[in-house]
């Protein structure tokens, strides 16, 4: 359920939402699933915790669109999984005692959050290794650095704990969202979220160009990681819906409200230095709740003004 805030702020501009849980419910009341529905679902309602797995894993390419093969779908799945866990075990020995045991249940639950994280980020790249024609294409792949270890250890939250869901989500947001990690995409971000700074606060984004403050590898990081690496998974999760919804164009404004909730303190340095020791220690003064809130409804605002009333209506409005 998402916060009152956003039925609040829905209201102010005079636009009427409809209940998700019903929305997906109809969505997926279909024996083949319209993709196009569920993109809508994700941009402008976002998903219910129960479904959000399901509807990720079908617009991830992880489920089929026919709900009748799922469930054969799911056994080969978790056949997979057995595989990699168990060859992931016996290749890495520093792996933790608790998650070195099999698992055969697809609905275990890790108990070491980050070392659940670290192996099921090695067992993609030992996928990615066994399906490729390099012998090691996985050591080049920039989308497989450490930095996917955050958005593993999100997706493990998300799915509530099931090492298996978590893994195949991985999967899915390696192949589907590897663009968004890469050095170009990254800078078109930083590029967009200046020219945001710039139009909703001058007053700030002339005094981090006089300052001179090199924000270049918390950029790195925030967008790198989907913002995994600082906003907790409750909130990333509404992030993390518009984004497998396909707009990616979110990014740029969660950062922008990022560096607004530190507005008056960064206003108030006197040296760089000083400025990226705040926005670094962001995650510990912000309310990320408010943070996502506030930048979703700044991302849809312009959108919803350009729609006809017809477009509105079948996305719900």
């Amino acid at each position: 359920m998402q916060p009152n805030f956003r039925k609040f702020y829905y209201k102010s501009l005079g636009v009427q939402t409809i209940q998700a849980k019903l929305s997906v419910e109809n969505v997926f009341g279909d024996k083949v699933l319209d993709t196009e529905n569920l993109r809508k679902l994700c941009l402008w309602v976002r998903i219910p915790h129960s479904d959000r797995v399901s509807v990720w894993k079908v617009l991830l390419g992880v489920l089929p669109l026919a709900k009748e093969a799922w469930s054969d779908v799911n056994e080969q799945r978790q056949s997979q999984f057995e595989a990699l866990w168990t060859a992931e075990r016996l290749l890495f020995s520093s792996t933790s005692e608790s998650l070195r045991q099999p698992v055969l249940d697809p609905d275990a639950q890790a108990t070491n959050l980050d070392a659940a994280a670290h192996k099921i980020h090695r067992m993609l790249r030992l996928y990615m290794a066994a399906h490729s024609r390099s012998l090691s294409p996985w050591m080049q792949i920039p989308a497989l650095s450490d930095q996917f270890v955050h958005v593993a250890r999100a997706l493990l939250e998300i799915c509530d704990l099931s090492c298996m869901d978590a893994f195949w989500l991985l999967k899915g947001f390696w192949k589907g969202l590897e663009g968004e990690t890469t050095k170009e995409s990254i800078d078109n971000h930083v590029a967009v979220l200046n020219s945001l700074l710039k139009t909703h606060c001058e007053p700030l984004h002339l005094h981090l160009e006089i300052m001179g403050g090199d924000f270049a590898d918390i950029y790195e990081c925030w967008f790198g990681t989907l913002f995994a690496c600082i906003i907790p998974s409750q909130p990333l999760e509404s992030i993390w819906d518009i984004v497998v919804g396909g707009a990616s164009a979110v990014f740029p404004y969660i950062a922008l409200e990022l560096l607004l909730s530190v507005k008056t303190r960064l206003l108030s340095c006197r040296d760089a230095a000083e400025m990226v020791a705040i926005v670094k220690d962001i995650e510990n003064v912000a309310d990320m709740d408010s943070v996502v809130n506030t930048a979703i409804g700044h991302w849809e605002k312009p959108i919803l003004a350009t729609m006809s009333k017809d477009n509105r209506r079948i996305i719900g409005y």
